[in-house]
């Protein structure tokens, strides 16, 4: 199961790589990499500060909804079958607030 996982990365990593213009190809494939993660905890139902308030914000029912209903971007996203997706949603939980005292 271990080895299954590193070799899709590999895939991953594999075609940041070809997909990089080989100037600064470890950045590039940096980059790509943090919009894919980035991506991926959006749809999950992750939480983000917003650069105008400073407030968390998190993606709407629709944007969530979408991950548990296409297999396809499941896989890629490296969550396996569909019946294994828990997606946490607005209001289910709440951030603890850590005070600057």
């Amino acid at each position: 199961m271990a080895t299954e996982t590193y070799e899709a990365f590999n895939a991953v990593f594999r075609a940041c790589s070809v997909l990089s213009n080989h100037l600064a190809p470890s950045h590039d494939i940096a980059q790509q990499l943090a919009r894919q993660e980035s991506l991926h905890h959006i749809l999950s139902g992750g939480f983000w500060r917003c650069d105008k308030n400073g407030y968390f914000k998190c993606a709407g029912p629709l944007v969530v909804g979408f991950l548990p209903k296409h297999a396809f971007l499941q896989n890629l996203l490296g969550y396996g079958r569909a019946d294994n997706v828990s997606i946490k949603t607005a209001g289910e939980f709440y951030l603890a607030v850590i005070s600057s005292k």
